[in-house]
């Protein structure tokens, strides 16, 4: 009989971390989608009904998922409410219908190496879209900020090597002749619409980017995978029978003629619709929506080697140096979320320390979320728990802000007194003389230290600024410098500029150029500000403070509340030039008005533009132009639209 120290090692030896069950999930999932591209495409050379076809598939995988959704989730399944049905249909509409039709009719007009190279895009949208709604922190200045960047971009250039650049022949097999027949089945459809088949395959990128942040959202708030996907997959089908039965008139359509047909609608709805989209779903609820699209490059190499199996097709130059880069941009993409889950529980880690160690000072605001990219921020974090009891201090209290300081010759400082009377409390206490240097050098910007008082500041989004350069991110900042910007539902940044350093900025003459109303004065009562009534006050913090209040209760969205209306709002609030600014004239004056902090600046904001552009003319000419000049028609429009015609409809 075993020793059960012997029997428990065993089983260590054999255990498997959850992290890696997440990996190899996702490898598993995408052998059998790019299984699927070749299958599919000799579906479609069938004969078969592109509007029939998922309907099928999606019984199938109902039918799979069903009971697994009954048995397993029964006792943990939330209760179902209008609002959650309304999101399940949404998510059937974006994620499968319009997903899996875009797809159908992108892959029966071009190919299935395109149509798989270009879902490497699906990267780089999710991340854009994940970051503008906050599901993904991006942190430019960080390590892990700038790999999960770096890494979305690298795997889509390797995408796109691999379909534009050929090179030259590396390995080129000799088929035998038994397999002619099915090379011609899965070669390419006559009479294809080109470009139809490219706004189709793009079409589908999006659908699915959208689907996986939508569903990381949605599992927040109804925790049931299995549930979650057997109702996308109920009311996609409803959807698809609607859609079908309107334009699918010939009944030969639904009927399924040769065995080919039924196994790879067997297929589709067992390997593709069924376990793989329940394996997807379950990775983004443990490793988030990057997580999983970061996977999606891999998927182009597999299709590339069943290709060169299967079809006898040959190896060239362009799709082994593409295959390379698309292993390293997945390497730093996994690697940068690695790095972010690390610093993520370090800084639980501190905060959890100082709520154990220090209950009895002042509760720290929920608005101070530093981030803690390396020592030197993590010293800086943690006089901030000490030190700091609100996000506005009152005089004559000053918050410290130097972060080149050491964090021994901080709590060392003979500036610093230690009170320990009533609550335990401490503050930082400096004298009339003191204080009034310190003001004084309110007044001077330093980029260095990220203080720009009296300013409106500017930093480049990621991808978004690559193709429109005069759109970012903006912020506000208080009378001693400190940043303050709208980055999420119902939270404002303090200190910690979202996207990276300043690039732009404009001091505003506070004496000149504002005319502030009367606002009453607002004090702090632990962590939070009330108004005093009967009080009047006629500074710069008071109004910003006012604002801050007023977005702590608002839900972020990109197209309708977003950075630019909390910096709008503030100045209104001030006054500034007699108010009226929206999103669209504040957009305008930073791109006219806004100095560069430095020509590093100016390069580190328009040389992904000149990049991206330049990759775009070489490898896709007009169509690239087209593409870029839609993009901005619609982005700007929405927001001229929404200012200036449906004034409701963009929050201030």
């Amino acid at each position: 009989m075993a020793a059960p120290g012997s029997s428990a090692s065993i089983k260590r030896m054999f255990a498997v971390s959850e992290g890696a069950k997440l990996h190899i999930a996702m490898a598993i999932f995408q052998f059998g989608y790019a299984g699927n591209h070749v299958i599919m495409r000799a579906a479609l050379n069938m004969g078969v009904s592109k509007l029939v076809f998922p309907i099928y598939r999606n019984i199938i995988a109902l039918v799979l998922l069903v009971p697994f959704a009954y048995f397993i989730e029964r006792k943990d399944r939330p209760t179902l409410t209008l609002s959650h049905l309304m999101q399940f249909f949404l998510l059937g509409f974006l994620g499968i219908t319009l997903n899996q039709g875009f797809n159908l009719f992108g892959l029966d007009n071009t190919s299935p190496s395109f149509a798989s190279a270009t879902e490497n895009a699906v990267p780089a949208v999710t991340f854009i879209l994940a970051a503008l709604i906050r599901l993904e922190q991006v942190h430019l200045n960080r390590r892990d900020g700038r790999a999960k960047v770096l890494g979305t971009l690298t795997s889509f250039i390797g995408a796109s090597v691999i379909t534009l650049y050929e090179g030259p022949t590396v390995y080129s097999p000799n088929p035998p002749s038994d397999q002619s027949d099915l090379m011609f089945a899965l070669g390419d459809a006559k009479e294809k619409n080109w470009t139809l088949g490219c706004i189709c395959c793009f079409g589908h990128c999006l659908c699915w980017a959208s689907w996986i942040v939508l569903q990381a959202a949605v599992l927040k708030n109804y925790p049931a995978r299995f549930s979650v996907y057997s109702f996308t997959c109920f009311f996609s089908i409803l959807q698809f029978l609607a859609i079908a039965g309107y334009f699918e008139r010939d009944s030969q359509a639904w009927h399924v003629h040769s065995v080919g047909e039924l196994f790879t609608i067997f297929y589709a709805g067992l390997v593709v619709s069924g376990i793989g989209f329940a394996i997807q779903i379950w990775v983004i609820q443990g490793g988030g929506p990057v997580f999983v699209s970061g996977y999606l490059p891999l998927q182009t190499m597999l299709v590339a080697v069943m290709a060169s199996i299967a079809l006898s097709e040959e190896f060239y130059l362009g799709g082994m140096i593409g295959a390379m880069l698309i292993i390293a941009g997945l390497y730093l993409v996994v690697w940068g979320k690695s790095e972010e889950t690390k610093l993520a529980t370090a800084k639980d880690a501190i905060m959890l320390s100082s709520d154990n160690s220090q209950a009895g000072f002042p509760g720290k605001s929920s608005l101070v979320q530093p981030s803690l990219s390396s020592d030197m921020e993590l010293q800086r974090f943690i006089v901030h728990l000490l030190a700091m009891p609100s996000m506005f201090p009152p005089s004559p209290i000053v918050m410290y802000t130097g972060a080149e300081e050491s964090l021994t010759g901080v709590l060392s400082s003979s500036a610093m007194e230690e009170n320990v009377g009533k609550g335990n409390e401490m503050k930082i206490m400096f004298d009339d003389e003191d204080y009034g240097e310190s003001k004084q050098q309110l007044q001077k910007i330093d980029p260095r230290k990220a203080r720009f008082p009296h300013c409106i500041v500017w930093t480049p989004l990621p991808v978004i600024s690559w193709l429109i350069p005069f759109i970012g991110h903006v912020g506000i900042c208080r009378e001693d410098g400190v940043i303050l910007d709208f980055a999420g539902p119902n939270f404002v940044c303090v200190d910690n500029f979202t996207f990276g350093a300043v690039a732009r900025y404009i001091q505003i003459n506070k004496d000149k150029d504002c005319s502030m109303s009367l606002l009453p004065t607002v004090f702090n009562n632990g962590d939070q500000y009330e108004d005093e009534p009967g009080t009047d006050a006629l500074t710069w913090d008071d109004a910003i403070r006012k604002g801050t209040q007023e977005f702590q209760h608002h839900s972020y969205s990109l197209f309708t509340c977003n950075c630019h209306s909390f910096v709008a709002n503030n100045l209104n609030r001030l006054g500034f030039h007699s108010g009226g600014w929206n999103v669209v004239n504040l957009a305008t004056l930073i791109f006219l008005k806004g100095r560069w902090v430095s020509t590093g600046a100016m390069v580190r904001s328009y040389l992904p533009f000149v990049v991206v552009c330049g990759f775009g003319l070489i490898f896709g000419g007009m169509t690239f132009l087209t593409f870029l000049a839609f993009f901005t028609f619609l982005l700007v429009g929405w927001f001229l639209l929404g200012t200036y015609c449906f004034k409701d409809l963009i929050q201030l």
